[in-house]
């Protein structure tokens, strides 16, 4: 029985991947779209901030799909759970968030909370780096995080 359990959640995980790959795909093929079409317009100065704003965040949305992709990949290898290239990847999405916002006609409210949430990931993600230094330091084997 475990091993149709772990051989399921193989095939997920690679069902995954292959979602974000096609993720990562399509995005890029938007942002070239977005690009070219600034370009043909002829549109090089930045009136539009909205549409910059909308390029950087699909860039965002790609290193976000990327680093989503390397975890997964990093799971099927190693067979360990990575929380700090998880955190990585939540700051990154919060950042996303803060840049393509309109910060100026959003409840403060949910600036507040937002600020929160970045504290909460920065402090989740020091815990865990330092009580791997710690283990480091303690010569304790940390096993599959070792090298990375």
């Amino acid at each position: 029985m475990h091993d149709y359990l772990e051989e399921f959640m193989r095939v997920a995980i690679y069902a995954v991947i292959v979602m974000v790959a096609v993720v990562i795909i399509f995005t890029i093929i938007v942002l070239v779209v977005s690009i070219f079409n600034i370009l043909i317009t002829e549109q090089v100065e930045i009136e539009n901030k909205q549409d910059i704003l909308a390029i950087i965040g699909n860039l965002l949305v790609v290193v976000i799909a990327v680093e989503v992709m390397e975890t997964l990949v990093l799971y099927i290898r190693k067979h360990a759970f990575f929380s700090h290239l998880l955190l990585i990847v939540a700051l990154t999405a919060v950042a996303r968030e803060v840049l393509v916002t309109d910060l100026v006609h959003v409840d403060p409210l949910l600036l507040v909370g937002i600020g929160a949430i970045i504290i909460a990931i920065a402090v989740a993600y020091y815990l865990i780096r330092r009580s791997e230094w710690e283990g480091k330091v303690k010569g304790e084997g940390l096993g599959p995080t070792d090298d990375l």
